[in-house]
């Protein structure tokens, strides 16, 4: 006997509308136009023969029979999300797409895939670099590293979201070592302020909290290179341009090869870290689950508290 099942574009178009309460984003989301998605709506609501969303001037609201669709419809959608990745997932490859913050992606993931490519072959990843993290909502991501001070994680995630620790934030100095044997070596942490110092404007307080923090009052250095990303503070520093403020994980590969050194040991822990967010749903698929098990094995070194 046939289904008796509504029009899925229309089942579509709805389900969009009622996540964003907007036939505009949901347009934008679907790459229709708002009369499009307010047309397949109207569809719906006639198969049913009664209405979904009340529809005011400026915004829309579902009726009680719409939030019930949706909450019924949400289930079935993660459901067949979840089938379908299964099956992408026994093929031969499958694609992952993960968001975070362009200096992470060039100085500290980029420099990983090789490693994920020896584990899962199977599995590419599509890097969407922003300076703030995308809404899972209005975007096809997979998973997001987020930037959070540890003692608001649980307020900054909200319910429906699985997060992971991935990395635990410390600064140090770095510079390059030819920088060092050009203009001497430094003794004591007060001996940092007679030298060129890099800032970045994402910290543009760093060196003062970090002169606070080793109990040095500080001044002003003889030279200053400013800056706009993390990325390009390491490059200034391993250019020899001066001493940057070195953040895990950003420095991390600089110093393992060579490139970087440390000119003093004072490693502070700032109170932030790398969260690896993703949906509940998200969590369910098998690509999702071993690209996270690479990832925080990856990490692993990193998680260790100071």
């Amino acid at each position: 006997m046939a289904r008796k099942l509504p029009p899925f574009a229309s089942v579509r178009a709805f389900e969009a509308a009622a996540r964003h309460c907007s036939f505009k984003q949901a347009g934008q989301e679907l790459t229709l136009t708002p009369s499009a998605i307010s047309h397949q709506v109207k569809s719906l609501e006639n198969f049913f023969g009664l209405l979904l969303f009340y529809r005011h001037r400026s915004r829309l609201e579902l009726t009680d029979a719409g939030k019930q669709y949706l909450h019924d419809l949400t289930k079935i959608l993660d459901q067949l999300e979840i089938a379908t990745d299964r099956v992408i997932s026994s093929q031969e490859t499958s694609a992952l797409t993960i968001n975070l913050f362009p200096s992470l992606a060039s100085t500290w993931l980029v420099s990983r895939i090789p490693s994920l490519r020896k584990a899962h072959p199977e599995i590419n990843v599509r890097m969407i670099t922003s300076t703030e993290p995308l809404d899972f909502k209005s975007s096809e991501i997979d998973f997001s590293i987020h930037y959070l001070k540890k003692t608001e994680v649980k307020k900054s995630i909200k319910p429906g979201y699985m997060v992971d620790l991935l990395i635990n934030e410390t600064v140090i100095p770095v510079c390059s070592s030819a920088y060092i044997k050009a203009h001497g070596p430094l003794v004591e942490a007060r001996d940092i302020l007679g030298h060129a110092l890099i800032y970045c404007d994402t910290e543009s307080d760093e060196w003062p909290l970090w002169c606070d923090a080793v109990g040095v009052v500080y001044e002003e250095p003889p030279q200053r290179v400013v800056v706009d990303n993390r990325a390009l503070a390491i490059k200034a520093a391993v250019d020899g341009l001066g001493i940057a403020m070195g953040r895990t994980p950003i420095h991390d590969d600089y110093i393992s090869r060579g490139r970087l050194v440390t000119p003093l040991p004072f490693e502070l822990v700032t109170g932030y870290a790398y969260y690896l967010v993703y949906t509940e749903r998200k969590g369910q698929m098998r690509s999702v689950q071993k690209f996270r098990k690479w990832l925080l094995e990856a990490s692993a070194g990193r998680r260790l508290e100071k």
